[in-house]
């Protein structure tokens, strides 16, 4: 009995296996002219950390039912840790996050906050490539039970790929998950979305 609940179970969530892609909005610029070694793309960035809405109805009483939600936030699209991103605090003034190129050709993400770095992820060069699409970073992977309280198998990713216009950064956020619910069951999601961080004025 147990058995077929889980196999029912598995059978819905592949039925939710979905595919979204946001195409490149046509309001901001062609990116272009990025050079060979992506250095340009180096620089300390405005992290907005804003949830944008969409507002689908008021009531009498003036009151709101929010209906989808796009989170902008570099510390997402990057996959940092937040335990120490201070998320839930209002007051926190400035939030920044800093992109170079570390030891051992590394790519290094830096997240700020008041000037302050509180937390640091490194890329090593395995796994970030340049090219005329800009810098492309695997950010976040996992391989292995990547569903909770589900026995599967797969692997789960986030490919950030990232490129400089002037004083904006832009961002090219893929996410796509290849899983076997109770190691049968084939799910397999990819969403695509775009996002754009502005230079940061210290």
């Amino acid at each position: 009995m147990r058995l077929v609940a889980l196999l029912s179970l598995a059978l819905w969530l592949t039925s939710c296996g979905t595919t979204s892609i946001q195409a490149y909005p046509d309001n901001w610029p062609p990116l272009v002219g990025m050079s060979s070694d992506c250095q340009e793309i180096k620089g300390i960035y405005a992290d907005p950390n804003v949830v944008h809405w969409e507002y689908e109805h008021y009531d009498q009483y003036g009151g709101v039912t929010r209906r989808g939600g796009k989170l902008e936030a570099a510390w997402f699209v990057f996959a940092l840790q937040p335990d120490s991103l201070r998320l839930n605090e209002p007051n926190v003034k400035s939030r920044a996050f800093s992109l170079y190129f570390g030891d051992s050709e590394s790519v290094v993400i830096d997240y700020l906050i008041e000037g302050k770095v509180v937390s640091s992820k490194t890329i090593p060069k395995a796994n970030w490539s340049c090219d005329r699409d800009g810098l492309t970073v695997t950010v976040q992977e996992r391989t292995g039970s990547v569903v909770d309280k589900i026995p599967s198998h797969g692997t789960t990713s986030r490919i950030a790929t990232v490129y400089r216009v002037g004083d904006q950064l832009y961002v090219k956020s893929l996410d796509s998950a290849d899983i076997m619910l109770l190691h049968v069951v084939p799910k397999g999601d990819l969403e695509v979305r775009w996002y754009r961080f502005p230079v940061h004025s210290l």
